[in-house]
């Protein structure tokens, strides 16, 4: 069995110690956030047992190793080593800008099954420049790159940023058009905007992907209906996400993948953890109890799916 991470930033530098800056702080933030609601959350409902001790930036931090100054850090080695013991064979090392991007060409370099990608985030689209979308264009030409992403709106972080991410989002499909890579799409409280712009676009495009899909049985028929893929983040495993597996019931069976979008999102039973790519394996679980078919059909129908879409060939992590 292997099972494919189909959208990941754990191995980005922006988790590996504690110097960001920028984009950076603000994904620290968001991650410290999310952890808090999460745990709040958890012990809401009386799932008191093992939140405590792995808290971003409390008890597992990320940190270099003390002998080096690595570009993975230590604890980024270790969790690539418990995503081999639990069968993943591949992940999406997903970018966020030029500088990102850099890196996870580099990571790629070091771990061929971390299949790096270029993007611009939308919630830096007001710092996009000409120069910029210049250097996502010769990036995404480069043959290591597996997509374009991730791209989008998100009303929810900046709202105040609408009508800035709705020109950027434009002008970074046409970059993916020329470039002939797949589309990684992030949508957050923007739907509507979203697909008035996406829709005359997609017959341009060599794919688009929705990360982390999180509305409803109505949107999914709408991104099918467009001929674009979903994936299915942490949120498909948690119990009250009732309309969001009845989304993925309604989604074409070669259309569906995984994802883990660490280090966020982490699925029940780690939820209010910091995510990583071991944990898949209970997405899997939850797709396969959704689609009425064994864990190892499943693994193999959205692995199957993503190495089609990113165009990638793996190698099935040993015993």
């Amino acid at each position: 069995m292997e099972i494919i991470d189909s959208h990941c930033h754990l191995f980005l530098e922006e988790f590996q110690d504690g110097s960001q800056n920028g984009l950076k702080d603000e994904l620290k933030n968001e991650l410290k956030i999310e952890l808090q609601n999460e745990l709040q959350n958890e012990l809401k409902e009386g799932l008191k047992g093992g939140l405590q001790g792995e808290l971003h930036g409390e008890a597992t931090p990320l940190q270099p190793s003390p002998d080096e100054k690595p570009r993975l850090s230590l604890e980024q080695k270790k969790a690539l080593e418990r995503a081999r013991q639990n069968k993943v064979s591949a992940i999406v090392n997903v970018a966020l800008d030029v500088s990102s991007t850099l890196t996870v060409l580099e990571n790629h370099s070091l771990v061929p099954w971390l299949h790096p990608t270029t993007g611009w985030h939308p919630n830096q689209a007001d710092k996009l420049t000409r120069a910029d979308l210049e250097k996502l264009a010769e990036l995404a030409l480069r043959p290591e790159i597996v997509a374009f992403g991730e791209i989008g709106l998100d009303y929810y972080r900046r709202p105040e940023l609408a009508d800035i991410q709705k020109k950027a989002f434009a002008d970074l499909l046409e970059v993916a058009a020329t470039a002939k890579k797949p589309v990684i799409i992030h949508c957050r409280e923007a739907f509507a905007d979203l697909m008035k712009i996406l829709t005359p676009a997609r017959s341009l495009l060599a794919g688009v992907l929705f990360h982390c899909f999180s509305e409803s049985e109505k949107e999914a028929r709408m991104v099918s209906d467009l001929g674009c893929h979903l994936s299915f983040a942490g949120p498909i495993t948690f119990p009250k996400s009732l309309e969001l597996r009845k989304a993925l019931a309604a989604a074409p069976l070669d259309t569906i993948m995984i994802e883990t979008d660490a280090p966020f999102l982490a699925p029940v039973p780690y939820r209010g953890k910091r995510n990583e790519p071991a944990y898949l394996i209970h997405h899997l679980q939850t797709v396969a109890r959704v689609l009425d078919m064994e864990a190892e059909e499943a693994a193999s129908l959205t692995s199957t799916n993503a190495k089609r879409f990113f165009g990638i060939k793996t190698e099935v992590a040993s015993e």
